[in-house]
């Protein structure tokens, strides 16, 4: 299990490190966790953990935006991801870690089977429904994402991740059509956290869409003060494969609310 040391403690104490750095989700903190999942796994090769940390620094690259090369990092992150699943069959993390990668890679049969395969070995483990409801979302399932984030919230009501359980809460209304209840969950998000590209920018195509399009202009403009050269062209590179009408739904949400196309 994810709690579980290995033999060798240092490679457990560099894993512990590296999930320090990984889950502030910033360039420079996703480079030093990938160094000590790098070590951690230098220093005991069968520690499958090690493994899925690096996987999840590729996942976390492309996907918060800071990724230099999204195809480079989704195939590194899938080969490692893999690895860990082979070394340890039985850790619902590395299923989870590679349930996320396979949603980036556009193989979502295959993503929701990991991440379902991740609750078979662990039933309580909130960020597995978490990865699930946003694979669901990510390939058309929207209605059936709210339920599953909804038990992912329940379970773990102060998770570090529970801006992003709320940022999927809201997304899978708004890609219901219901524009309003989008708005609250994703103001709901921003108190939880509010230093990752995605709050205002689904803040923004909420808010389009329910018709407030000065406050969706002012939640772009909140967003380039931090991302100044943030476009559409930049949105897609970080949602690889999603839904075609989803995605149509987010361009012309975010076009009116004003993002610029390049």
């Amino acid at each position: 299990s994810r709690r579980k040391p290995p033999a060798n403690l240092t490679a457990w104490d560099l894993y512990q490190r590296g999930f320090w750095h990984f889950y502030r989700y910033n360039a420079a903190d996703n480079a030093s966790a990938t160094t000590l999942f790098k070590q951690a796994a230098e220093a005991d090769p069968d520690f499958a953990l090690a493994y899925s940390g690096i996987a999840y620094t590729r996942y976390t690259a492309v996907f918060q935006g800071f990724s230099k090369n999204p195809q480079e990092d989704i195939a590194e992150g899938l080969e490692v991801a893999r690895k860990a699943v082979l070394l340890d069959d039985k850790e619902g993390f590395a299923h989870f870690v590679l349930g996320r990668m396979l949603t980036l890679s556009g193989d979502g049969e295959q993503a929701i089977a990991e991440l379902e395969k991740s609750l078979d070995i662990n039933p309580s483990f909130a960020h597995a429904y978490y990865g699930l409801s946003l694979a669901l979302m990510w390939y058309g399932r929207a209605a059936e994402a709210k339920a599953v984030v909804e038990t992912a919230l329940r379970l773990s009501p102060r998770d570090p991740l529970r801006y992003g359980m709320l940022t999927v809460r809201a997304n899978s209304s708004l890609l219901s059509g219901d524009h309003q209840d989008a708005v609250e969950y994703m103001k709901k998000a921003i108190f939880e956290r509010n230093d990752t590209v995605w709050q205002n920018l689904l803040l923004a195509a909420a808010l389009a869409g329910a018709g407030q399009e000065d406050e969706a202009r002012r939640a772009i403009d909140a967003l380039h003060l931090n991302w100044p050269d943030f476009t559409l062209a930049t949105f897609e590179t970080m949602v690889p494969h999603l839904h075609p009408e989803y995605a149509e739904t987010y361009r012309h949400l975010l076009a009116k609310a004003g993002l610029a196309a390049k």
